[in-house]
């Protein structure tokens, strides 16, 4: 965490009938016509909860909040804000093997992020429990599960999958099985992080990093297209899940500082912090070419989604 900001996690007792459910729901969303994924939540803003289409976000404008103008993003998404989310108008007809899904996979989350909590309070010799009193009080803590699918697509502009970004809260807990994912090291130079089999890849955010007073890193990274054995013009299909984490939103996080130390941040509101981050990501049509959208190759030879 120190260097990378990003560590590689086995042995965690998630089961893994739980991680393939998860998997399985993912492919089977993302594989439904457009037009039913857009009747699940609002697909024309990067919202909170539900639908998410392509061409609507472009994390890459986090960075600067907005002012790039970077491209979007070629990623669609599905959210479930809470442990309850299903129980929402906007997911209501969702198929309840999904959701029953979606609650077991965020509850072995829950009890992951626990164990990341007990080992950051060793590691920074505080009480075993500090961090309770973000995340429990108020009942309105940051976790996210969120379900991403990066289409095939020409690889003909340049345009990422995903934006070089950091992850805007604590803890991001990632499962994926396709390569595509890289980190920035510190001298601006990206390696690949490959998949490794019952494991999840675990990243600190822009919270952490401000937390520890910079000690660990708030892990820079992107998702580039892998081409396809049978097309180097083509990228291969890929999916991923988030646990994303972060505390109460009305919890102001400042430097753990230790004797000699001196804060190297201000601190914030964990909810202002998330709104900025957000705000700023959320691609307007006429700002971007072609309205942000890249058509999804329909090549017979792209690299069709499985894991």
């Amino acid at each position: 965490m120190r260097e990378d900001g990003m560590v590689c996690v086995t042995g965690h007792g998630v089961p893994s009938a739980t991680i393939e459910g998860m998997e399985a729901s993912a492919t089977d969303f993302f594989g439904l016509p457009e037009a039913t994924k857009r009747g699940f939540g609002t697909p024309d803003v990067y919202g909170p909860e539900g639908y998410t289409a392509r061409g609507v976000e472009s994390v890459a404008r986090s960075n600067d909040q907005g002012k790039s103008k970077e491209a979007a993003d070629v990623v669609e998404s599905f959210t479930f804000a809470s442990r309850t989310s299903c129980d929402r108008p906007a997911l209501a007809g969702l198929d309840p093997l999904v959701c029953a899904r979606a609650q077991t996979y965020w509850d072995e989350m829950i009890r992951v992020l626990d164990a990341l909590h007990g080992i950051t309070t060793l590691s920074f010799n505080l009480s075993r429990y500090f961090f309770e009193q973000f995340y429990r009080r108020a009942n309105d803590a940051s976790f996210v599960v969120r379900l991403a699918h990066y289409p095939a697509y020409n690889l003909t502009n340049g345009v990422l999958p995903y934006g070089r970004h950091t992850d805007y809260l604590t803890f991001t807990i990632l499962r994926a099985t396709q390569p595509g994912l890289q980190l920035e090291k510190r001298d601006g130079s990206f390696v690949d992080v490959l998949p490794v089999p019952d494991a999840f890849v675990v990243n600190a955010g822009d919270l952490t990093e401000l937390w520890t007073n910079g000690v660990w890193r708030s892990a820079p990274h992107r998702v580039v297209p892998v081409p396809t054995d049978a097309n180097p013009n083509v990228s291969a299909e890929r999916c991923a899940i988030a646990f994303f984490t972060g505390p109460s939103e009305a919890a102001v996080i400042t430097p753990i500082l230790h004797p000699g130390d001196e804060p190297k941040f201000d601190g914030v509101a964990a909810g202002d912090w998330l709104r900025i981050k957000i705000g700023a990501t959320t691609v307007v049509d006429d700002d971007t070419p072609d309205g942000g959208v890249l058509p999804v190759c329909d090549d017979d030879n792209a690299q069709r989604l499985s894991y």
